[in-house]
């Protein structure tokens, strides 16, 4: 089977990772059209995996629309797969015009909320399929019209031997949170949570998108507020199996619902506790007080799950064992990406 996704992005979040793993565990031949704006984490092979660059694809205007689905297309067709999957709104949108009147499957594989409902309609019409990351995102879809018989979901995974279990002894002293630094992230409150603890560190990891000016707003605000505490160090982009191997604890303070958390996996197969924000795709990982916390993303709230981890050692153990067990039964990059690529063959093959 030739499986063409495309995705161009701006920036690499869970929704790119995820594709990105996916291509390199899979048996398929697959390219991957992207805008070749960011470094891709992934090279080439001959025998699994081509890549190619799409200049600019835009929706900003009915012009840039138009030349940019029919670059795609073009691209598509010289291609020539059994199937093309769009990994984002912007690569959805450019698809389903590109993809008019061929007889290739096109499946959307949406990982946000952000699916716009005067699309609604073609998505319907243009697309054979949905995948989702999360019940949540599907629930989501339902809620804004799209028929339930047209989306299945294929929560993210990861390769649990390249995420190892670390085992943690003595006394917690670091606590992380990981993602873009975004405003609705909730590094802010994570501060905020520091300011209450000066015997413990606080790290930071992540970066702002130069995409988005609001963010890299947020992060001089976060700096500015950080210079007079000790015990916080913002450490920028780090590679998140690197920055697990630096923390006790992880708080995932997302004041928004999240798509997924593909950052709490990763925390629960490597060992590390995890307080979670109660909104999202966060409550379909982890069981609350029997592998994780999960909180209202507040000050108070999140104090409160820190202080019963740190008072209660033997609970902390109990969680991360049992996460890790969860994330190899439900979670594991190599069963995943076996059911995602026989559900794919079934559009094409029909098997």
């Amino acid at each position: 089977m030739k499986i063409c996704i495309v995705s161009p992005t701006d920036f690499i979040g869970g929704a790119e990772l995820f594709v990105f793993d996916f291509i390199k565990s899979t048996q398929h031949e697959v390219h991957l059209i992207h805008s070749g704006k960011e470094k891709l984490p992934i090279q080439a092979n001959e025998h699994i995996l081509q890549m190619s660059r799409l200049k600019k694809p835009s929706i900003k205007s009915v012009s840039d629309y138009l030349a940019s689905s029919k670059a795609l297309r073009d691209r598509i067709l010289e291609i020539n797969p059994d199937i093309v999957i769009s990994n984002s709104v912007r690569a959805h949108i450019l698809a389903a015009k590109a993809m008019s009147g061929t007889k290739k499957p096109l499946v959307f594989w949406v990982h946000d909320f952000t699916f716009p409902r005067f699309f609604l309609r073609i998505a319907e019409k243009r697309a054979n399929h949905i995948m989702t990351c999360s019940e949540a995102v599907k629930n989501n879809l339902i809620q804004k019209g799209v028929s339930p018989q047209k989306l299945s979901t294929f929560k993210n995974s990861i390769d649990t031997q390249e995420f190892s279990f670390i085992e943690k002894k003595g006394a917690i002293k670091n606590i992380g949170i990981i993602g873009r630094l975004d405003p609705w992230k909730g590094q802010d409150v994570f501060l905020n949570v520091a300011k209450r603890y000066p015997e413990l560190n606080f790290h930071i990891f992540g970066a702002s998108s130069h995409y988005d000016q609001s963010t890299v707003d947020f992060e001089k605000k976060l700096k500015k507020q950080a210079e007079n505490l000790k015990n916080i160090e913002i450490w920028g982009f780090l590679e998140s199996k690197k920055a697990l191997e630096k923390i006790d604890v992880l708080i995932h303070a997302s004041q928004e619902k999240e798509p997924f958390g593909r950052v709490v996996i990763e925390s629960m197969s490597r060992g590390i506790a995890v307080i979670a924000s109660n909104k999202g795709g966060a409550i379909e990982i982890i069981s609350d007080g029997e592998d994780g916390f999960l909180v209202e993303p507040a000050v108070l709230e999140i104090s409160a799950k820190l202080d019963l981890i740190m008072a209660y050692p033997n609970m902390r153990e109990d969680f991360v064992k049992k996460a890790r067990k969860k994330v190899e039964k439900l979670y594991s990059l190599k069963n995943n990406t076996k059911d995602l690529s026989d559900f794919l063959a079934s559009f094409c093959f029909g098997l």
